[in-house]
């Protein structure tokens, strides 16, 4: 309230605040209960001057930014100064005014808004004496003529001036509330000094939708002020709430089922009745223990029933009944009773797996079960306790959670131990609870069990490590987890990063992926893994060996130049190396950055040496960088860098070629050319470390030329001779070539006689040759068969022997008309030199006798015919056959009387030859091969 230091008069009057009004508590520190704009009027100021104020509505006014006013005189709207929460209005006459506040808070927007009347009073400026009447009443609420008020309201006012106590009229007919006095009974209510009033009492209300009317008479010593008839109307009663769910008489309602119903109109909140028994939910009043649910605003309701086995749910197959009364500012509307019917319990789970007892249950094992479509959710239960998984509820331990999938994990598990678990259905018809089941896991998986790779403790091992390990005997094991590190907590510790395999059981041992560090202990284990859990593998540890020592000592030398490009690398081996990785190339880069996985990588050896290119000579005129890693088993040691530039490349493909034998006495020899060559200095001698030393100036230069090929000359008969070609730049380098040999041949035995291909040789022909120079003896080798003779050799039996001699008799005749072959090896010392292989064939026995004359059976032949034939081919006489008897001359002999001699002539004249005789003769030719034995003639004499 305003003060002022001189004398005024004031009235105050008081209004609720507006419904709109309440959004701004959070701003303003919240509105005070009938707070209400303040009024003063200030009778030291013109007429009719008030002052206004906010500053007691609310509980904050520093949180107020300023205030807009709304004048009911007819002045409208004022915009109220920032920070200020009060304002000096004039009024143009007396009277009672409403008047409209509208706060904002600190964000700028309207927080609350108050709306109230104030009374403007005519007045000398002086306050009234003592003795004064009391002042009517201002700020009554409901106000006059109020509509849609609350069953329930409480009569209000601000106290009249001087007012001691207030005397209450209350009814439903205005002139009889106008009229009436304190002995006026139905109507007044009483004398109070409290400036509110309850009509109806305590627990009582007014009737709805109708018209009330009342009067506050002031009252203090000095008298009663009559006070002003104000009428107010009452709400209409709510309507009755409507569209159940479920449905008025359901026989399909869940056991977990939310009541819902549609609200009346003109309802706030609601009165929920609920219970078994019809008539009880019927008469239930707010005051009927159990029935009587409560008074709420929302329009659902979830029922339980203690009786049933899970909290918060109804009975399965129960019939229900409920009611809801609606209730508003205008009373309580009784609601009609429903019913509805909870559907059966839910059919309990059927195979669980594992199946009831079971027992070497996996400890990773995941519940499971089966259930028909009607079962919704399930409520798990999981413990170590028999008797305490069948007794648990959703607030036991052993409740695992509801779900809605058939299948439940329950982490990992104790092997060798008994679990108890039981799965209650849940569905429209409320929870069955399930049956304890039970099962035992298996026992623990076997530990793995010496003997380890590496060794426990093991020292110097390399860092290209496999770790190995032996299945123990126990449990089933499924898998093996390595864990290796060289950090022992995070193998003992199993941490993730540690573990750098899980394998199958079939495989007990474990590659590395990586190069370990040389010199560095390093830690491991096996965990087996199985249907039993998991077993901890015993804790494991070896060390690698330390680095060897760098490669020393290149050859060629480090930056030499005029290396030969087929030169062999060699180097000396690093102290504690056992081989050496080589690095090779003509980029320096890329041989000092090159890893095994590069190509100029060439390989690793355990001995000292490296031929960059086998059989291919390096480039000529050429730098190269090498590098030798020395390896132990602490893994590589990477070496220094060494380079070399070659020269021309060496001369190649020698002709004869290197160790050869068997070459001609008067070769030409013969080479390929070094990359980059452009002349040829050519060594040759019979001493070999003459021909390896010599230079230009030596007795073994043969001259500096352009071309690849050299006439030694004449040369000595199985003799070896050194040769060198030193390959030589266009600007002077130099690359030395190899030593090579050669032994001049020992010449082949030539002229044989017969001749090779002859043929009508002698059966008892004697062999020769012309002796091959240098020749000390020969083997001699003899036979019909050319691959026999061709191959033979000493051991076999076409060999005749050895002799010194040119001559060669075969043994025995030879046999007639046949091919021999025959191979004389020229020997000397330990060199043999391969005969070719002779042919020749021997004579034929002669052909047979034919064109005889007299022809054969002829007949009037003279008595003094001289016989006739045509010389057999090779014949060399003939045995001649004569007689009268067929069957004596073709089967005579030389020891028969028929054989007339052996002539060399081909006519033959028989003496004593009788007329008309029948005569036979035959005609065998023979040469030294043999005899033919020639046809039987006949011819037959003249009469």
């Amino acid at each position: 309230m305003l003060r002022s230091s001189r004398s005024f008069r004031f009235c105050v009057a008081f209004l609720f605040l507006a419904a709109a009004g309440l959004g701004g508590c959070a701003t303003l520190g919240g509105i005070l209960p009938f707070g209400v704009i303040t009024a003063v009027q200030l009778f030291d100021q013109p007429n009719y001057t008030m002052a206004l104020s906010v500053d007691s509505a609310v509980s904050n006014p520093a949180a107020v930014s300023k205030v807009n006013w709304v004048f009911g005189d007819g002045g409208g709207f004022v915009a109220g100064a920032p920070g200020r929460t009060t304002i000096t209005y004039k009024y143009a006459a007396p009277g009672t005014y409403n008047v409209t506040a509208y706060i904002f808070g600190t964000d700028g927007t309207i927080a609350a808004t108050l709306n109230n009347d104030i009374t403007v009073l005519p007045g000398d400026g002086v306050n009234p004496p003592t003795g004064d009447l009391p002042g009517l009443i201002s700020a009554a609420n409901p106000a006059d003529g109020a509509e849609n008020v609350n069953v329930r309201v409480v009569l209000t006012w601000t106290g009249g001036a001087n007012a001691d106590s207030n005397d209450i009229y209350l009814g439903t007919d205005e002139d009889a509330v106008n009229a009436a006095n304190d002995g006026t009974a139905g109507i007044f209510q009483g004398n109070q000094e409290e400036n509110s009033f309850d009509p109806e009492g305590e627990d009582g209300f007014l009737q709805p939708d109708t018209e009330y009317f009342w009067r506050i008479d002031t009252v203090n010593a000095v008298g009663i002020t009559k006070g002003v008839v104000r009428s107010f109307r009452t709400a209409k009663a709510p309507e009755k709430a409507k569209t159940p769910t479920p449905a008025n008489n359901s026989v399909s309602a869940r056991a977990d089922q939310v009541l819902s119903w549609v609200a009346g109109a003109r309802t706030s909140n609601h009165d929920v009745y609920f219970g078994k028994n019809l008539m009880a939910v019927t008469d239930a009043t707010p005051e009927t223990e159990d029935i009587f649910i409560g008074n709420q605003g929302g329009t659902t309701f979830d029922p339980s029933d203690e009786d049933a086995d899970i909290e918060g749910e109804l009975l399965p197959a129960t019939t229900y009944f409920w009611r809801v009364d609606e209730v508003g500012i205008g009373g309580i509307t009784k609601g009609d009773v429903w019913s509805f019917t909870t559907r059966p319990a839910p059919p309990p789970i059927t195979s669980p797996n594992p199946a009831d007892m079971a027992i070497d249950v996996g400890v990773e094992q995941v519940l499971s079960w089966n259930a028909p479509g009607s079962v919704e959710n399930y409520d798990v239960y999981f413990g170590f306790d028999a008797a305490d998984v069948a007794d648990a509820t959703r607030d036991s331990p052993e409740f695992m959670g509801n779900q809605t999938n058939k299948l439940f994990d329950p982490g990992t598990l104790i092997s060798s131990f008994t679990y108890f678990w039981r799965v209650d259905t849940r569905g429209p018809g409320g929870t069955s609870r399930g049956t304890v089941l039970t099962f035992t896991t298996a026992d623990a998986p076997a530990q793995v069990v010496a003997p380890f790779t590496p060794a426990n403790n093991a020292l110097n091992q390399s860092i290209d490590q496999i770790l190995q390990w032996t299945a123990g005997v126990g449990g089933d094991v499924d898998e093996y987890q390595v864990y290796f590190s060289n950090v022992e907590s995070q193998v003992v510790n199993a941490v993730t990063s540690a573990r750098v395999a899980v394998l199958d059981v079939a495989q007990t041992q474990f590659d590395l992926p990586n190069d370990l560090m040389p010199a560095t202990t390093y830690y491991w284990r096996v965990d087996t893994v199985g249907p039993g859990g998991r077993t901890i593998g015993p804790l494991l540890r070896f060390t690698t060996g330390a680095l060897a020592g760098l490669a020393t000592n290149p050859n060629p030398l480090n930056t030499a130049i005029e290396v030969a490009p087929d030169a062999v690398l060699s180097w000396t081996a690093g102290v504690g190396s056992s081989s050496s990785d080589i690095y090779f190339g003509t980029s320096q880069s890329a041989v000092n950055a090159a890893t095994t996985s590069d190509a100029e990588f060439r390989g690793n050896t355990a001995g000292n040496t490296f031929d960059p290119f086998g059989a291919s000579p390096m480039a000529a005129n050429t730098t190269y960088f090498w590098r030798i890693d020395s390896r132990s088993t602490g893994g590589p040691n990477k070496g220094t860098i060494w380079q070399f530039k070659t020269g021309p490349g060496r001369a190649t493909n020698p002709s004869p070629a290197h160790l050869a034998t068997g070459t001609s006495n008067n070769p030409t020899l013969s080479w390929t050319a070094g990359i980059g060559t452009d002349s040829h200095n050519v060594y040759f001698g019979e001493d070999e470390t003459a021909v390896t030393d010599a230079n230009t100036l030596s007795p073994e230069f043969r001259g500096n030329q352009t071309g690849t090929t050299f006439n030694p000359g004449s040369l000595i008969s199985v003799t070896t001779y050194f040769w060198r070609i030193d390959e030589v730049a266009a600007n002077g380098d130099t690359t030395k070539g190899l030593v090579w040999r050669f032994t001049t041949e020992l010449p082949k035995a030539t002229n044989p006689d017969p001749s090779n291909l002859a043929s009508g040789v002698l059966l008892d022909a004697i062999l020769s040759w012309t002796a091959a120079a240098g020749a000390a003896s020969y083997n001699v080798y003899f036979g019909t068969s050319l691959a026999a003779v061709s191959n033979a050799t000493t051991s076999d039996p076409e060999f005749q022997g050895n002799q010194a001699g040119t001559l060669f008799d075969p043994p025995g005749l030879m046999t007639a008309n046949t091919q021999f072959f025959w191979r004389i090896d020229s020997v000397t010392g330990m060199t043999t030199t391969k005969g070719d292989v002779w042919r020749f064939t021997t004579l034929a026995p002669p052909a047979q006798v034919s064109g005889p004359n007299p022809l054969n059976g002829a007949t009037n032949v003279s008595i003094t015919v001289t016989l006739m034939w045509a010389t057999a081919g090779s014949a060399t006489s003939y045995d001649v056959y004569f007689g009268t008897s067929q069957m004596a001359v073709q089967n005579a002999t030389t020891s028969d009387p028929e054989f007339q001699g052996n002539q060399p002539g081909t006519n033959f004249t028989p003496a004593g030859l009788v007329n008309n005789t029948q005569y036979f003769w035959r005609i065998d030719s023979k040469n030294t091969a043999g005899t033919t034995t020639g046809s039987v003639f006949s011819f037959t004499t003249v009469p």
